[in-house]
């Protein structure tokens, strides 16, 4: 017997109704992973898939890839809708998926067709958990790195953001927002470090064994241009345990 394949089959499960097909973004966070599928009309949204920090059998942790790392990003996200608004029925859901996303244009490949606000690589573009429940960045000029980076034994690692169209210098209360998970704290020493290499100093290995870094700090950085690549330094200096940067934040 002979089957002709054409537009018309379905990819199962991905278009069945009711289905919220997920896409995979890169480390980047704009960009699409290389094992991530795409289609025009196929795609609804995006979310991280690669190098995701996760859970690991055996209670352990590991940075893994796939869409399967995507797609609990987005019923996460789906999860808030549903908390700040109890009374919205699934598609409700499904629409408001599409609306707090942020747009993300297409790259130059030519795979990718349609618009910024709707292509075949990201649907409608990345989930954003904080538009979600409808909440809004801090007051002030505000930047984020959300990317995720590994925290290894004996190690530093180093998270860039870049600071652009603040004028001046920074303020004598820049905020810096850290969120860092590690099983033992005691082992971290966390800097700020400024455009021209001065050095903060945010934690200096206190909280012994408790788990993980969760704080915003206030920093004098008054003498500092704002403009920039500041950097979080975390260094790792002992063995064992381990965990990773996943996310920090500046607000001037």
């Amino acid at each position: 017997m002979t089957r002709t394949l054409t537009n018309d089959c379905l990819d199962i499960p991905a278009e069945l109704p009711g289905v919220v097909t997920v896409a995979a973004n890169g480390t980047s966070g704009t960009s699409k992973a290389s094992f991530s599928n795409y289609g025009s009309n196929v795609i609804e949204v995006s979310a991280p898939g690669e190098s995701v920090y996760s859970t690991a059998p055996g209670g352990k942790y590991a940075t893994l890839s796939g869409t399967s790392m995507a797609s609990p990003h987005v019923a996460g996200v789906a999860a808030l809708l549903a908390s700040a608004n109890p009374a919205y029925t699934p598609a409700d859901l499904r629409a408001k998926l599409g609306e707090q996303a942020t747009d993300l244009a297409c790259p130059a490949d030519a795979r990718c067709t349609g618009t910024t606000a709707k292509n075949s690589f990201f649907g409608e573009g990345r989930v954003d958990a904080l538009k979600a429940v409808g909440a809004t960045p801090p007051a002030g000029a505000y930047f984020e790195n959300p990317n995720d980076y590994a925290i290894a034994d004996n190690s530093t690692v180093e998270s860039p953001i870049t600071v652009s169209g603040v004028t001046g210098n920074a303020p004598a209360t820049l905020k810096v927002g850290v969120d860092i998970k590690h099983t033992y704290i005691g082992d971290l020493k966390v800097d700020l470090v400024a455009p021209d290499g001065t050095v903060y100093t945010l934690h200096n290995h206190t909280g012994s064994g408790t788990d993980n870094i969760l704080q915003t700090y206030t920093v004098n950085a008054s003498s500092e241009v704002a403009n920039g690549v500041w950097k979080l330094r975390v260094n790792d200096n002992a063995s064992q345990d381990t965990g990773r940067i996943d996310a920090w934040n500046l607000t001037f």
